[in-house]
């Protein structure tokens, strides 16, 4: 009899861990970001463009501030016991960011991730992570970090 209820329960939660995601991120996203500098004062900080576009076959392209997006792919982060957890994201995109992302910026090269949700209105939230090897990733962006809309809703401001 206990071995039946543990064997129940095993099958219910590995179901319930593997089953379904939430809608796929396809599409192209748009807003801006302000970026995280160490030593500059909050009023001295850029606030740049960003663009994602994620594809059927799990590419990424777009641009950070004038740095593009290089070899990224974008995968599911979690199945739907950390979901319900509430532990890591649903999707996340890792690559390369080349090039400067302002004229101010002295590093042309980065090794990044972005994990993200796409929240229940239509926007895309999460950040974008620098990695470091071993090392806790640094943010590229300040709070409230990325927040972006899928284009044909993304209206011009400044």
């Amino acid at each position: 009899m206990r071995r039946t209820s543990l064997l129940m329960l095993v099958l219910a939660l590995t179901g319930f861990a593997f089953a379904g995601h939430p809608p796929e991120p396809l599409g192209s996203w748009s807003g801006r970001g302000v970026l995280l500098v160490a030593g500059q004062e909050k009023a001295e900080r850029d606030t740049v463009d960003i663009h994602l576009l994620l594809t059927a076959d799990y590419n990424v392209t777009g641009n950070v501030g004038e740095a593009s997006l290089e070899e990224c792919h974008w995968s599911s982060n979690r199945g739907r016991l950390l979901r319900w957890l509430n532990w890591k994201t649903d999707w996340i995109v890792k690559g390369n960011l080349r090039g400067c992302v302002t004229d101010a910026d002295t590093t042309s090269s980065r090794q990044i991730t972005i994990p993200f949700n796409l929240l229940e209105e239509g926007t895309l939230r999460g950040g974008i992570m620098v990695l470091h090897g071993w090392r806790y990733p640094d943010p590229l962006l300040t709070s409230p970090g990325l927040w972006l809309l899928p284009e044909s809703t993304v209206t011009q401001t400044e």
